[in-house]
């Protein structure tokens, strides 16, 4: 229910803004990384440290990214997704890239290095539209980590931000990433949870634990 009233508040919010000035900037002549009629409004990032039959321990994001469009037009946005670099963490693996089928907006990963991912997402005209990214990587210490500041580069707080991370109980936490949140317990895992609104981060996400 939280979550539901959460996401139902953005976009209200969303297409407010759109009703009091549906087309604030002209298009830019040729659309791309600085398209200022896209928007970074929220994001939903659930994380699990787990550790798998064959011993290794593994850091995996199924996240939800709400991108923006405020103009009358399609308009593109070039995206950079940067990574943490360490000795401490594997190769990341991409397992999903997409938005809705139905949300009319589209993406296309164009570069793939070791720790910057780079791709263009089109957005349908005044439209809300949320982009799934899901991505895994072996961890080789006792450190797991997430490149939050980022979000800073579009110049505004984000609307909101919830970050969940399930911890298998064959691993302890011992070092949370935010303080505070809440907890909960299953058969199988420790699930931490964050939220914020007018959310502008000033250091990344990190988090260490040790085994047993």
């Amino acid at each position: 229910m939280k979550h539901r009233l959460i996401l139902l508040s953005l976009i209200l919010l969303f297409f407010i803004g759109l009703q009091a000035n549906p087309r604030s900037v002209e298009p830019p002549e040729h659309p791309g990384a600085e398209n200022t009629l896209v928007s970074f409004e929220g994001e939903e990032l659930r994380f699990f440290l787990e550790k798998r039959a064959d011993g290794r321990v593994w850091w995996k994001l199924e996240g939800k990214y709400y991108f923006s469009n405020s103009s009358g037009e399609f308009q593109q946005r070039h995206i950079a997704y940067p990574f943490p670099e360490g000795d401490d963490l594997g190769p990341v693996q991409l397992l999903s890239l997409s938005f809705e089928v139905d949300s009319g907006a589209t993406v296309r990963l164009d570069s793939e290095a070791e720790h910057l991912w780079g791709f263009w997402m089109e957005l349908p005209p005044q439209s809300l539209s949320p982009l799934t990214i899901s991505y895994e990587q072996p961890v080789f210490g006792n450190r797991a980590a997430y490149i939050i500041t980022s979000a800073r580069s579009w110049g505004r707080p984000l609307a909101f931000a919830r970050f969940t991370i399930v911890v298998d109980k064959s691993l302890r936490l011992v070092e949370a990433p935010f303080p505070g949140g809440s907890s909960e317990e299953t058969d199988s895992a420790i699930i931490h949870s964050w939220d914020f609104f007018d959310f502008q981060p000033d250091k990344d996400l990190e988090l260490r634990f040790l085994e047993g």
